[in-house]
């Protein structure tokens, strides 16, 4: 408001009525043909650095023009319709050897007092494009029939990010950390996890809480399996917890991606989930794995959803506080199937 009050009604500190920065702006306010909010927006413009690289006499001209196009449109219509006037004006952009336009910064910080921490930067207009639409690409729409599942659009973004990263991960496309593939990095006996551990010491995260210590324990290295020949068997029983590649894919083929009801989601996205948790004896056989993506497989552990398996398919339960009955639901890629 003090800007706007500075360019279109300026006085001097004896009170002296002074020339308007933008007289064509000031003309149109001062009659109510527009009001400060469109003020704001051609001042906002105006002093861009995109309007300050153009001639004066251009700049005048863009004034004029804004103040016109003021008096027939919303501001948020005139805010588009002056980025894209100055921006086709200057024709030339930004000096080449202006920092402020090039520069990509990521900084990453944990949190002093527990578990995750903070990402702070900016990035440039292309490198902005390619994360917000692979960020897009990943995003859970909620569900607000689903008491409890309701999450912000800055939640639902952090949750994709994270997502991108552990198909990065999981994909093994990232170059070698002393010949093998960077992956989650934790350290805890097998006492620890048999105990149910209340959550991990991550090598860069920090502490993580139990519900997602036990995701992220459904898919680990924690056993190698020495196989005769070159057989790869699809069920391995309690020899490994990790599941192969080879039963991935069975467990695609028979899923066709995220086994929850409503999901979409497909193989790629998604992961591999004990029914029966290893830890409590479950066996690395396809019987016993169902395909979550991210989001899901968080649910499994932390919101009360139970899996189990009929006529060869994966049955999801929801928690009494979603269905008093707790009717088995399954995914229509799945319905179809069996019938």
């Amino acid at each position: 408001m003090v800007a706007v009050a500075g360019s279109v009604f300026p006085t001097s500190l004896s009170g002296e009525v002074l020339e308007p920065v933008l007289p064509a702006t000031a003309t149109a306010l001062g009659g109510w043909e527009i009001d400060r909010a469109h003020a704001e927006v051609i001042e906002r413009a105006l002093r861009t650095d995109a309007a300050r690289r153009l001639d004066p006499d251009t700049w005048a001209s863009v004034e004029m023009q804004l103040a016109d196009w003021a008096r027939l449109y919303r501001p948020d219509e005139l805010a588009r319709l002056a980025r894209i006037l100055i921006d086709a004006l200057d024709q030339d952009g930004p000096d080449p050897d202006d920092e402020e336009s090039l520069v990509n910064e990521l900084h990453l910080a944990k949190n002093r007092t527990g578990g995750g921490g903070r990402i702070k930067g900016r990035l440039d207009a292309a490198t902005f494009d390619a994360v917000a639409r692979a960020i897009q690409a990943h995003l859970v729409p909620t569900d607000p029939s689903v008491v409890g599942e309701e999450k912000t659009l800055g939640e639902r973004q952090a949750d994709a990010l994270g997502a991108i990263c552990e198909q990065s991960l999981d994909d093994g496309h990232l170059p070698a950390e002393g010949g093998e593939r960077p992956h989650i990095t934790a350290i805890m006996n097998f006492e620890q996890m048999r105990t149910q551990a209340r959550g991990l010491e991550l090598e860069f995260g920090g502490h993580t809480t139990a519900a997602e210590a036990r995701r992220i324990l459904c898919d680990c290295k924690i056993t190698p399996v020495v196989l005769g020949g070159d057989g790869q068997p699809l069920d391995v029983g309690r020899a490994r917890r990790t599941v192969t590649p080879p039963q991935r894919k069975a467990v695609a083929a028979r899923d066709g991606g995220c086994a929850h009801p409503g999901c979409d989601k497909t193989p790629r996205r998604c992961q591999v989930h004990h029914i029966i948790h290893w830890i409590h004896g479950g066996e690395t056989n396809i019987a016993n794995l169902v395909m979550p993506c991210r989001t899901h497989h968080g649910e499994i552990h932390e919101s009360g959803w139970k899996v189990h398996m009929s006529r060869g398919h994966p049955e999801f339960i929801p928690p009494k506080w979603t269905d008093p009955y707790q009717r088995p639901r399954r995914n229509a890629r799945a319905s179809v199937l069996v019938s």
